[in-house]
């Protein structure tokens, strides 16, 4: 009689422990699926901010006059480096000093017979997220 026990509780121990291997592989897989899900949504709110800035650029070259000195009063906190425009933003998007940055816009200006051309590229720690190229008649100069 005890050994018939004793082989039920060996069966009854082997199915808890198969059971809890079968929930522990599910959790990681679940676990990895979130986290992947985070850092996408991440990237994608990165890319939406990018656009936005990239699109704040190209409509601010109508009103300037294709110097970066001009383009300085709609993005304040710019820095204006011969014909390049950089912005610097942080974690949340918001400007900041180059020493807090996150994320750069910079904004490279050339005119020809009135064409001011602006090539926009936003990024992250070296990494392009997003370029515009964006072009605006000013008339002959």
């Amino acid at each position: 009689m005890k050994r018939r026990i004793q082989r039920r509780s060996n069966i009854f121990l082997m199915e808890i422990i198969i059971s809890i291997l079968f929930f522990s592989i599910a959790s990681a897989v679940c676990i990895q699926l979130f986290a992947k899900a985070k850092l996408q949504s991440d990237n994608t709110a990165a890319l939406n901010q990018a656009v936005l800035a990239a699109s704040s650029a190209a409509e601010a070259l109508e009103v300037s006059d294709g110097t970066p000195e001009s383009l300085i009063s709609c993005f304040p906190g710019g820095e204006a480096y011969g014909r390049t425009l950089r912005v610097y933003y942080d974690q949340s998007w918001n400007p900041c000093p180059s020493s807090l940055s996150s994320f750069q816009m910079e904004v490279l200006l050339s005119s020809d017979r009135g064409m001011i051309t602006a090539a926009i590229t936003v990024t992250s720690a070296d990494e392009v997220i997003y370029t515009l190229q964006a072009e605006h008649y000013k008339g002959d100069d």
